[in-house]
């Protein structure tokens, strides 16, 4: 339950008698070969679990139950007639295939990633899929593969992680691969990141393939997605049965704060994310808040330089004003 760590070849819940409970808060457990739950319930609460095999196949008998922590499995079956559910929307919890897309993980009642929960890593489940938290294929630093074989969802409560390091799939950039089932966005958020790398613009990535594709992305600007800091945007394609990233372009994405009506200086650091503002050429300005009442936008300085304003309530319902206030005054756009 602290820092400490167990490593065992095997270990078998419950294997001569009933009613056993593992609880897990904290530090490292490592089984190298094979985890089995017969009898009893195994709760990860923080910590994390190391896992070659893991084996839940007792029906009722048999739970594992991932609240928080990460288990880390490079091939498991669970069949105990209820859904691997990850996550209870407290802790942040982190189921991670560890060993590529030829290891099969099976939740034959299905597997629910929940609000906090993080599907990570490379490998295939042979399972229904719904997403409400994180679909992020590799790790922090690395890219790769996640093969849904009997179809995943998305939801709008559902954020979708992609690393690009390359223009190769599933080894430089992050690939999701559905096998030919069918794919529902559902109105999830796309985050985009770059390893290392500066695409060209010509360059285009496939990073998601399914049988049929429906939804959307909700956090799409102008048909493009902006990526944190000096990363710059890619377009998306949403078409057919792929999800394309091209014509990349860099500059700096700016992110309006305010929502409430009132007016604003453009050149003030503390009114966009990140702090700062655009005028530097080709930044990105994005002004498109759901905002409250209408706003103004006053540019307070001789001129602004930027390559590209994304400008507009995004519910639709109230209006932004870019106010240029002065003799000679001007935002100048510029991508050269």
């Amino acid at each position: 339950n602290g820092g400490g760590v167990l490593s065992a070849s095997n270990i078998v819940i419950g294997l001569n008698s009933t009613g056993n409970t593992v609880t897990v808060d904290g530090g490292t457990i490592t089984v190298p070969v094979r985890c089995g739950v017969s009898n009893g319930t195994v709760f990860l609460n923080g910590g994390s679990m190391i896992v070659s095999n893991l084996v839940v196949t007792n029906g009722v008998n048999s739970q594992f139950v991932l609240n928080g922590g990460l288990l880390q499995v490079s091939t498991g079956i669970i069949n105990n007639g209820a859904a691997f559910i990850v996550g209870n929307g407290v802790a942040s919890a982190e189921y991670m295939m560890s060993d590529g897309t030829n290891q099969i993980h099976t939740f034959t009642d299905g597997l629910v990633i929940t609000n906090n929960g993080i599907l990570s890593g490379s490998g295939k489940i042979a399972s229904s899929t719904t997403v409400r938290g994180t679909l992020s294929p590799g790790t922090a630093s690395t890219a790769s593969t996640i093969v849904f074989t009997a179809g995943m969802t998305l939801t709008n409560s559902s954020v979708l992680q992609l690393k690009i390091g390359g223009t190769w799939w599933g080894s430089l950039c992050d690939y999701v691969n559905a096998d030919g089932q069918a794919v529902d966005l559902g109105n999830a958020s796309l985050d985009v990141n770059l390893l290392s790398f500066t695409p060209l613009q010509t360059d285009a990535f496939t990073n998601l393939t399914a049988g049929t594709l429906t939804g959307t992305f909700s956090n799409l600007n102008a048909g493009r997605v902006y990526m944190s800091g000096s990363q710059g945007s890619f377009a998306v394609s949403v078409s057919g049965n792929k999800v394309v990233l091209n014509d990349y372009l860099a500059g700096t994405a700016y992110f309006w704060t305010n929502k409430t009506a009132g007016v604003y200086n453009w050149n003030v650091n503390a009114n966009w994310i990140p702090s700062g503002f655009p005028d530097v050429i080709g930044s990105v300005a994005n002004i498109t808040n759901n905002i409250t009442a209408a706003e103004t936008v006053m540019v307070n300085q001789a001129s602004a330089t930027l390559g590209v304003l994304n400008i507009g309530d995004s519910n639709a319902t109230h209006v932004y004003t870019v106010s240029i206030d002065g003799a000679g005054q001007k935002l100048i756009f510029d991508n050269s």
